[in-house]
C-alpha cells in the first residue's frame, strides 16, 4: 500500500525514530505513525517499519558534527565527550548548552541527518512500488546559522564599546604570541589606524541572538582614488568558524560597491594567525606583501569560510 510523505509526517516519523522506549510503524492507510502493537499480522502490507535508527546512529551523527566543527575551542570539548564512553548523550547536549549558536547548529545537524535517513528508506520503499525516487531539497545550512546573527552598519563614532571589547580579546591573543615589547608595538600600529575613522566608509558589527558580541569590520576610504582598505576585521575566538568573517566581508565589500570603490587592500595584519590563508581563500590576491582584491562591479558577491 502506497502512502505519501507528508512534512507532518516526516515530523512524526523523526519523533518516532528517537523514541527508544517504544517501537513505532507507519499506517499507510492513515498515513500517521501508530505504536507497532496496533498492526495486525494480516494487513496486507498496511504497515511499514521505521528507518533504523539505534544509538549507535545518534553517536556517529555526534562525532560527525563534532568533526565539521571549524571552532577548536567546542570542538576540543565535544571530542573529549565523544571519547569519555560514560553518559555521552546527555554530556554532549549539556556542553552545548553554554553556546546557543553551536546548540542550534547542532540540532539542525542532527534534524538533517535523521532527514536524509528517512528520505533514503522513503526513496527505497518507492523504487519498490516501482514509483520514481523523489529528491532531496539540501537545506542551505550556513545562510541558517547566519540568520543567527545580527549584523548591523553603525557610524564609525559610536563603536566605542564593541571596538574596545574587540581590542581587549585581540590584546589577550596577541600576548600569546609575542613578547609584551611586541604587542606594545602592534597595538599602537592598531590605534594610528583607528585614528583613520574620521574617513571610514564602511563599520559592520555582528552580534549574537544573544547580543554578545561575534565580529567587526571597518573599511576606510582612501581620498582621491577608487579604493579603499580594510582597517579591522575581526572575529571573537568562541565565534570562528561559523562563516562570521566571511559575511561581514561580503556585506563590507557590497556596500564599497556601492560607493564606487574598484581596489580593496586589506590592512589587517594578514601576516599574523589565519588571516592571510582566510583572505586568500576569499579572494585576496598577496603580492609584495600587498593582500588585495579588485572588486566586481555586481550587486552581491559570495565569500566562503574555509
Amino acid at each position: 500500500m502506497v502512502f505519501e510523505l507528508s512534512e507532518q509526517l516526516q515530523s512524526d516519523i523523526l519523533y518516532a525514530m528517537e523514541n527508544q522506549k517504544e517501537t513505532w510503524v507507519i499506517d499507510a492507510q492513515l498515513g500517521a505513525v501508530v505504536p507497532e502493537t496496533s498492526a495486525c499480522a494480516d494487513s496486507c502490507g498496511r504497515y511499514y517499519t521505521l528507518p533504523e535508527w539505534k544509538s549507535e546512529h545518534g553517536y556517529r551523527v555526534m562525532q560527525q558534527f563534532a568533526y565539521s566543527l571549524h571552532n577548536p575551542a567546542v570542538r576540543s570539548i565535544l571530542h573529549e565527550i565523544l571519547l569519555s564512553g560514560k553518559g555521552v548523550f546527555r554530556s554532549f547536549k549539556d556542553a552545548l548548552k553554554p553556546y546557543p549558536e553551536f546548540e542550534r547548529l547542532w540540532t539542525r545537524y542532527k534534524r538533517r541527518s535523521m532527514t536524509a535517513a528517512v528520505n533514503t528508506w522513503y526513496n527505497e520503499l518507492r523504487s519498490s512500488w516501482g514509483l520514481e525516487r523523489i529528491g532531496e531539497e539540501p537545506e542551505d545550512t550556513q545562510e541558517l546559522l547566519l540568520d543567527d546573527f545580527i549584523f548591523s552598519c553603525i557610524p564609525a563614532e559610536t563603536d566605542a564599546p564593541f571596538y574596545a571589547d574587540m581590542l581587549r580579546v585581540h590584546r589577550s591573543e596577541l600576548a600569546k604570541l609575542f613578547p609584551p615589547h611586541m604587542c606594545s608595538v602592534i597595538l599602537d600600529m592598531e590605534a594610528a589606524r583607528r585614528q583613520s575613522a574620521s574617513r571610514t566608509a564602511v563599520t559592520l558589527t555582528a552580534e549574537s541572538l544573544e547580543h554578545a558580541p561575534a565580529g567587526y569590520i571597518s573599511a576606510v576610504l582612501q581620498e582621491n582614488t577608487q579604493s579603499a582598505r580594510i582597517a579591522s576585521l575581526f572575529v571573537f575566538p568562541i565565534f570562528r568558524g561559523m562563516g562570521i568573517g566571511s559575511a561581514l566581508l561580503s556585506r563590507c565589500c557590497e556596500m564599497l560597491i556601492k560607493k564606487h570603490v574598484l581596489y580593496v587592500v586589506a590592512d589587517c595584519f594578514p601576516c599574523i594567525n589565519p588571516m592571510h590563508d582566510f583572505l586568500v581563500h576569499n579572494g585576496f590576491c598577496v603580492e609584495s606583501g600587498v593582500c588585495w582584491m579588485q572588486l566586481q562591479q555586481q550587486e552581491k558577491i559570495q565569500f566562503t569560510e574555509k
